[in-house]
């Protein structure tokens, strides 16, 4: 199964389960957007992080990203699969550790 035929497969769970129909009720399609990416941020920021700071797995947290983002791309008109290929191809021209100021540390 292709990335696009994922997101295709959880936008239909996603519209059958209201989700698709509360960010389209939304008048304001921005403020729809930024909410819909804020839940994004909050499964990365928030649970996940919280997770790996108590020490569990973070796979579910890391999915439910992924669902969001599938869902708000396929709500945009953006083919996730295409944009992720594309932008990987533009990343491996860059060189070793780009724009790593900070001598390779993570923290």
């Amino acid at each position: 199964m292709h990335l696009r035929d994922i997101q295709r497969l959880l936008h239909k769970h996603y519209t059958e389960k209201g989700f698709e129909a509360r960010f389209n009720a939304i008048p304001d399609k921005v403020f729809a957007d930024v909410a819909e990416l804020g839940l994004v941020c909050s499964e990365i920021a928030g649970e996940a992080m919280n997770k790996v700071r108590k020490g569990k797995d973070v796979s579910e947290e890391c999915a439910d990203a992924v669902i969001r983002i599938a869902n708000f791309c396929n709500r945009k008109g953006i083919d996730l699969e295409a944009a992720v290929l594309k932008k990987n191809a533009v990343n491996m021209e860059r060189p070793y550790l780009h724009g790593d100021v900070g001598g390779g540390n993570v923290a």
